[in-house]
């Protein structure tokens, strides 16, 4: 059961920060969208590892007849996920300005077009992964919000809405006080000398 919270807390961070990536002006900017969409990737290979003994049966059933149209449905939309995201990330790399300005391709406009693209799909690959999996977590916040006798754990919504309300303090806090660098969204030009 522990693992399914870790699962589920991961999950909503994942989500909360994807969202937050579809603008790369949000909080800090470019430096913000580079390093955390860098975060997301390792999240994304956690998340992988958390779920793997799924893919491991799922891959060696997936030509059964038996496997319900649903999971099916789940792997396929996975496979796609498995292809978007990564595609994101490395094209992200590849007009990075922030985090890797050397590598960064000088006027990657049909990169930047790929990598808009492929996260406009993602979050729509998203969405329906989160409606595939939407009993799933509906189950799993049952089971964290109510004790055996029906009763509701006053204390673990307490602490969910603490959460929440620091989460959101600290990122209006962090909005409000950190200065984005216009540096930041311009080439760094290299001098010869």
């Amino acid at each position: 059961m522990k693992k399914n919270y870790i699962k589920i807390v991961l999950d909503l961070l994942m989500a909360v920060t994807f969202v937050l990536l579809m603008n790369p002006r949000v909080l800090d900017g470019l430096p913000f969208h580079e390093i955390a969409g860098l975060l997301f990737g390792v999240a994304i290979l956690t998340h992988i590892g958390l779920n793997f003994r799924w893919v491991i049966n799922v891959t060696k059933k997936i030509f059964d007849r038996s496997l319900p149209k649903k999971t099916r449905f789940s792997y396929l939309l996975n496979i796609l996920l498995l292809v978007s995201m990564p595609t994101v990330i490395i094209t992200g790399i590849l007009i990075s300005k922030v985090v890797f300005p050397s590598i960064a391709i000088e006027n990657g406009h049909s990169v930047r077009g790929i990598h808009s693209f492929f996260a406009d799909a993602t979050l729509g690959l998203v969405g329906l992964h989160i409606g595939v999996h939407w009993q799933w977590v509906m189950s799993i916040c049952k089971k964290a919000f109510k004790a055996r006798g029906g009763k509701l754990r006053k204390g673990v919504i307490a602490s969910v809405i603490l959460s929440i309300a620091i989460l959101a303090g600290g990122i209006q806090w962090f909005s409000t006080t950190a200065a984005s660098n216009p540096s930041d969204f311009k080439q760094k030009q290299m001098q010869v000398q």
